[in-house]
């Protein structure tokens, strides 16, 4: 199906479910949209993704526009909506700013707007959402600060993404001391501050990822016993040792600390994180050498499957040599890396 979204929509003031995801759907999202005052999802999510962190749950009442590319800004009578609980408007095209009458929707648990063109700073308003348990405003540019705690704000969100944006502020201040966190994904934002201690009190966190910010300051020791899948904090300033308490990530995937300001030698505990199949840790001040508990855990991975990088080429005297037998991928600092079939390649292009 082609062509725009109709004004009549708004005439269905019963609807219960209206499937139009991966069509050639275009134009602006109708301001009759909120008539529909017992819709309890609206879905115009755009690419189909199958991310299992995404958890999406679908009520019996939705309306989708899934794969289709939205224009427009979003209408401002989506705050009358007051039944909606899911509303996603991701990967489409939406432009200008959200809307503050998105916060007299108060039954919301759950809002997207990932991948769009949206820009300035998130309401005020949207404090008003205590039900929401998942927020995902990614790839945009928003920028500014949020002027209040999102724990306090939202008590029960549990999914918190707002990757590659511009927002700016204290971390500390922003994240607040909320214990229902599950995933947190705040990177490539300007946010600054220290890493808060209180992490080691959000007991159901799986994924935290703070990569490419201006955090400063240590990486706290007792960010440990959680139920982590994957830690980044790379690309910031953060400065000491690599903490011992890291090897009780007894679930750990994914370790990201490179790019940092980080000294000493890497701790052998991170041998007992028997899932880690990626270890990045170069472009740092390390010295000596991988401990062998950790370099035992490659033996039973399938080459393909990991990725350990540090600093272990022959490089420059600017940075210090780093010997590592089991790295499959070489750097010297953030100007060159080489994987297993040699040549030479910038160390941003693993992330990219």
């Amino acid at each position: 199906l082609g062509g725009t979204i109709p004004e009549g929509i708004g005439n269905l003031a019963q609807l219960e479910s209206l499937i139009l995801n991966s069509n050639y759907l275009k134009g602006t999202l109708p301001r009759t949209i909120g008539n529909l005052t017992q819709l309890v999802t609206l879905n115009l999510f755009g690419p189909i993704r199958t991310s299992s962190e995404d958890g999406i749950l679908y009520a019996t009442a939705s309306l989708s526009f899934t794969g289709n590319q939205i224009t427009g800004t979003i209408p401002t009578e989506i705050g009358r909506l007051q039944s909606i609980r899911w509303l996603s408007l991701g990967f489409n095209l939406f432009t200008g700013t959200m809307p503050a009458e998105m916060g007299n929707a108060q039954n919301l648990e759950h809002l997207g707007a990932a991948g769009n063109l949206l820009t300035g700073v998130v309401p005020d308003s949207l404090a008003q959402l205590g039900k929401l348990e998942h927020l995902d405003l990614s790839l945009n540019n928003f920028n500014g600060s949020f002027p209040w705690s999102v724990s306090e704000s939202f008590p029960v969100l549990d999914f918190l993404d707002l990757r590659r944006n511009k927002f700016v502020g204290e971390i500390e201040t922003f994240l607040g001391e909320g214990s229902s966190y599950t995933f947190i994904l705040l990177s490539e934002n300007n946010f600054r501050g220290t890493i808060p201690s209180t992490f080691g009190n959000m007991t159901k966190l799986t994924g935290l990822d703070f990569g490419s910010n201006q955090l400063s300051g240590i990486i706290p020791d007792n960010i440990d016993d959680l139920p982590l899948l994957f830690l980044s904090l790379r690309d910031n300033q953060l400065e000491g040792t690599i903490p011992s308490t890291l090897g009780n990530l007894k679930q750990l995937y994914t370790l990201n600390l490179d790019t940092n300001r980080l000294n000493g030698t890497v701790p052998a505990s991170l041998g007992n994180l028997t899932n880690l199949y990626e270890l990045s840790i170069f472009d740092n001040d390390l010295s000596g050498v991988m401990p062998d508990s950790v370099c035992s855990l490659t033996e039973s991975f399938t080459e393909q499957f990991f990725a350990y990088v540090a600093d272990c080429l022959p490089k420059n005297t600017s940075v210090q040599v780093f010997e590592c037998a089991c790295c499959n991928i070489c750097c010297d600092g953030h100007l060159c890396c080489s994987d297993l079939f040699g040549g030479c390649f910038e160390a941003s292009m693993l992330y990219t």
